[in-house]
């Protein structure tokens, strides 16, 4: 009978050790699920951040690519400007200078209007 009193105090040993064990373990599982709670949750703002950061970026582009579009087209009405004005960009009611043609060998028309540098004509 002794022996029996001794397997069972044995067993409830045995059986605290193991369900200390549990207990920490339990513990453990607990804790690294709140962290994995924790990073997931950061996961999300940092996502979110990310995503605010590429929206900015693509409406600087936009408005980058709109400026440059302007200015292509400016530049391209001074250019038209300047061409009709006879190197003017107003012609201020002063009439653009003749054009002066010249013909190639070949019989073909050229166009230009006169460099005119210090007086001297530059063909």
């Amino acid at each position: 009978m002794a022996e029996n009193v001794a397997s069972i105090h044995q067993s409830e040993e045995i059986g605290r050790g193991i369900g200390s064990k549990m207990r920490n373990q339990r513990e453990t599982l607990e804790s690294t699920n709140r962290t994995l709670s924790d990073m997931k949750t950061i996961s999300a703002s940092a996502a979110q951040r990310i995503q605010a950061i590429e929206n900015k970026t693509l409406r600087k582009k936009l408005w980058l690519w709109a400026v440059v579009l302007f200015l292509f087209i400016a530049n391209i009405v001074v250019a038209y400007r300047m061409y009709e004005n006879g190197g003017r960009i107003f012609s201020m009611g002063i009439p653009a200078p003749p054009k002066e043609s010249t013909t190639t060998e070949r019989g073909e028309q050229k166009h230009y209007l006169p460099l005119k540098i210090t007086g001297k004509d530059y063909r």
